[in-house]
């Protein structure tokens, strides 16, 4: 038999990188862009008429990327929005899903765990996040041993992962470093977590699930129109997932990127080189940003308007003062006591709702 060789990153890269016409993303690039191609396959030179005039219809972009799940059974992919089609038909879904066109990651995984070398795999198919178009905008990565098969990462010098995260009974989802240093390792230039936030500043999670198509088609995630609590959560944060986690067959490794706010307002778009950026992603996320940071000043507000009942010291005694002396002992006895205006504000602050309405007139704030 024939060795079959497999490079993940294609495999993965052609559900991804979509819409796609004579295997290659419809990518369109703004009229008259200067931007030089940072790869021969962005090369307008080498593509044929027919890919020009299907380009102008049809056409979408890296950025658009939100979320990946790499399983035995093909690649799911999530778009912020629908792709553009300018012509009839066309799939406005936010969810794609394809099973990989070369290969059958179980019979690869017989012939590896058995000496055989009747498969080749190298690539990770993480790299198709990277190279040569950037999915900047990306959010959660998720996958399965589908990954651990590619010699590139047994020599990554992990150990061999395929054997030790699919034969051991470990039940509960682990917090662990291992998903991220693979993500790390192919997608970016550096070993360096400023690196990874300098290319993925949208990133929040990478995680290994042992079952993960099975997982996946048991989440019942609608894409579409979202509130602001929606942009926030994490796929992997649901029910199904947990209970998934106490399956000692389905060994679950989740890796959180520290720092990465869940509103996170922070994107990139080229709308200078790709004309869905400048035509469909830059105005969705302006408008994205604005939504979370008029719910932020409205959480903010409420949180100062909520009523507080718990007494201050300072409170309770001018209370007996007010109740014995009346208000013109209490007024005098503020200027005494408070002769600074920050020592008043941070008194009246730690007041309850009642004491700030009664007192804040003595207070002269």
């Amino acid at each position: 038999m024939a060795i079959i060789r497999i490079n993940l990153d294609k495999e993965v890269a052609r559900v991804i990188h979509l819409p796609r016409f004579e295997d290659t993303p419809l990518y369109t690039r703004v009229p008259d862009c200067r931007e030089g191609y940072y790869d021969k396959a962005e090369e307008l030179s080498s593509k044929s008429d027919e890919w020009i005039k299907k380009s102008q219809l049809t056409y979408g972009s890296p950025n658009n990327i939100r979320r990946v799940f790499i399983t035995s059974e093909g690649v799911f992919v999530h778009f912020y929005q629908p792709i553009v089609y300018k012509g009839k038909g066309g799939n406005p879904s936010l969810m794609r899903e394809k099973k990989y066109a070369q290969f059958n990651p179980y019979e690869a995984s017989a012939s590896i765990t058995q000496g055989r070398r009747d498969y080749v795999i190298t690539k990770s198919g993480l790299g198709a996040l990277s190279h040569p178009w950037v999915a900047s905008n990306i959010e959660e990565v998720y996958f399965d041993w589908t990954v651990l098969l590619s010699e590139d990462v047994l020599n990554m010098g992990l150990g061999n992962l395929l054997i030790e995260l699919t034969a051991k009974p470990v039940p509960g989802i682990e917090k662990s470093e291992i998903p991220y240093l693979i993500f790390k390792h192919f997608c970016c230039e550096t070993k360096y977590d400023e690196d990874v936030r300098s290319r993925f500043p949208r990133l929040r999670v990478v995680g290994y699930i042992q079952q993960l198509e099975r997982v996946y088609r048991m989440v019942d995630y609608k894409p579409g129109e979202e509130t602001v609590e929606d942009m926030g959560k994490l796929w992997c944060a649901n029910e199904i997932v947990k209970v998934a986690g106490a399956d000692p067959a389905c060994r679950i490794l989740l890796y959180n990127i520290p720092g990465v706010s869940k509103y996170n307002l922070e994107y990139r778009t080229r709308e200078g080189i790709y004309l869905y950026d400048l035509e469909v992603l830059q105005p969705y996320f302006e408008k994205r940003n604005k939504r979370i940071i008029e719910y932020k000043q409205r959480m903010a507000k409420e949180q100062e308007e909520q009523i507080v009942t718990v007494k201050s010291e300072i409170e309770k005694q001018l209370d007996e003062m007010y109740e014995r002396d009346g208000a013109e002992v209490v007024t005098k006895a503020i200027k005494i006591m408070f002769t600074s205006k920050e020592l008043r504000e941070q008194t009246l602050k730690e007041m309850s709702t009642e004491g700030k309405r009664r007192y804040k007139k003595f207070f002269e704030i």
